[in-house]
């Protein structure tokens, strides 16, 4: 059963700051710069559940999933 890989990305203002921008891709896709700041909450909301249910890839991802 394929299952949907996601990797992700968070820039911070400083190491402990609010999450400031989000870097993700879905599988192949190419990466898409989300800035959570200028978006409104349901649209960030619906991201954030779509990133939990997938595979998360991320470099660091225990500081990214901290911040989401």
């Amino acid at each position: 059963m394929p299952t949907n890989k996601i990797f992700i990305d968070t820039e911070t203002c400083g190491l402990y700051g609010m999450p400031v921008l989000l870097q993700y891709a879905n599988n192949s896709d190419p990466v898409c710069l989300y800035d959570i700041w200028l978006q409104p909450i349901g649209e960030t909301l619906r991201l954030l559940d779509h990133i939990a249910a997938s595979d998360c890839v991320g470099f660091n991802l225990t500081f990214d999933w901290f911040h989401l």
